[in-house]
């Protein structure tokens, strides 16, 4: 159970939205890379996070408290607050992510009714979803539907709440991907795509593919936002935690692997432009489904599939705020959840007017972002915050935390603690490290 539950923690949007879009790219190249990546950042941040919530029962804030207390680091307080930074950043992109949940769920109504069947691109998918962003008060409606869902999981026991969204969700959604793959399958030009996906011609990688590779190793795994110190806390204590992360891994690679394969034969088909982002998923893919036949159905299990996959990232994002609410005021979960959850709801209220009243224009790594706040915190969340949290978690299970401690925690064979040891201690906060000094030295 706990395995489901950390699966539906980690598979999130952006294995949807971009990484397909850069497999189709690239081919096999950019998949090999990908993987490549997870075991070299992924595997390890996944271990690590686990490891140092196992068995402590309470949230980030004070496992990380506890933690630099036993490794007597009063000389540095950061580690101290790393669990802050941590629950920070999940309340941050929660949200965010509710109100682009908001935008999953009003879809799944939309195409459901068949309102994008023979839809012109220009007239008509497009300014449909211009009409929603720009409509605060349906974004308002969509955005308390998605949080309120969020919260009343939440804020049950975990094993009630949390475990059992997870052992209905994650399988549905696996389900939803497998019927979308028949789809494809149907189209007639699989086999095309298919021999694209898995030829590895490597002339075609460039550095800003292998940097995107290792930047969706990060952030795609919900790592650096304290969930798995969290649910790491609720784990039996025989468990392997090794052999739960690399499934954990295993699993968000599959369903990586499965997205590519399930959408992009519906574009081929369709003879339309594979893109990635808002675009694709909003516009490009509306399109796409309602040119096939059934094409209402089709599309409503798309945004059905995005919709719970957005639900199991949110219900793991708001973890962590209430479980230090439960614990620092002896609240009991429905009430922390509810607190938390009304907060973030709130916080969410300026990524919707940032969508229309309050919009406005930057540039960030040359590109223009035009939907202010909203863009404002997805930049520092996703740019700075969680690769720092990164290189301060390797750094401190690498360099500052006891060895043998660490090897009793991990309780792994020889050989897979000394890969794990020395990732943590060299690998992943070199590869971080230079992910974001090249995106900063970038668009200077």
């Amino acid at each position: 159970m706990f395995t489901l539950a950390a699966t539906g923690a980690v598979v999130g949007l952006s294995n949807f939205w971009r990484l397909p879009y850069l497999a189709a790219e690239v081919g096999g190249a950019f998949i090999i890379v990908y993987l490549l990546f997870l075991l070299l950042i992924g595997f390890p941040l996944l271990l690590s996070e686990m490891m140092l919530g196992c068995n402590r029962g309470c949230s980030a804030i004070r496992v990380m408290r506890l933690w630099s207390d036993e490794q007597q680091t009063e000389a540095n307080p950061i580690w101290r607050y790393l669990g802050w930074i941590m629950t920070i950043t999940a309340v941050l992109i929660l949200s965010y992510l509710s109100v682009i949940g908001g935008w999953m769920l009003a879809y799944v109504v939309r195409t459901a009714i068949g309102i994008f069947e023979g839809m012109e691109l220009v007239d008509g998918v497009r300014s449909t979803f211009t009409v929603l962003v720009s409509d605060p008060e349906k974004l308002l409606a969509w955005h308390t539907v998605f949080m309120g869902v969020t919260i009343c999981v939440v804020g049950g026991k975990f094993q009630q709440g949390v475990e059992v969204a997870a052992k209905l969700l994650v399988p549905a959604i696996f389900v939803l991907l497998c019927l979308l793959l028949v789809r494809a399958i149907l189209t007639g030009v699989f086999s095309q795509n298919t021999g694209y996906f898995f030829n590895a011609d490597f002339s075609r990688l460039t550095l800003d593919h292998i940097l995107l590779a290792a930047q969706h190793a990060l952030l795609g795994l919900s790592l650096g936002v304290g969930v798995m110190l969290v649910y790491g806390a609720y784990l039996p204590k025989a468990v392997s935690l090794s052999r739960i992360s690399i499934t954990v891994v295993g699993l968000d690679a599959l369903v990586v692997l499965l997205a590519g394969l399930a959408i992009y034969p519906v574009l081929l088909v369709s003879e339309l432009e594979p893109t990635y982002g808002v675009t694709l998923v909003f516009q490009t893919l509306p399109m796409a489904y309602g040119s096939l036949s059934f094409g209402a159905y089709w599309g409503t299990l798309f945004f059905l599939l995005l919709a719970l996959t957005a639900w199991t990232s949110a219900i793991a994002l708001l973890e962590p705020a209430v479980a230090w609410l439960y614990e620092k005021f002896g609240w009991s979960r429905a009430k922390a959840a509810v607190v938390s959850g009304l907060f973030i709801w709130a916080l969410g209220l300026v990524s919707i007017l940032s969508l229309s009243y309050w919009r406005f224009s930057f540039e960030f790594l040359g590109i223009e972002r035009t939907n202010g706040v909203l863009d404002i915190m997805s930049i520092a969340t996703s740019n700075f915050l969680l690769p720092i949290i990164g290189i301060l978690v390797a750094v401190f299970v690498g360099w500052i935390m006891n060895r043998e401690r660490s090897r009793l925690e991990i309780g792994c064979s020889k050989l897979v603690y000394v890969i794990w040891s020395l990732s943590m201690r060299f690998a992943v906060p070199f590869l971080i490290s230079f992910l974001f000094i090249y995106l900063l030295l970038d668009s200077a």
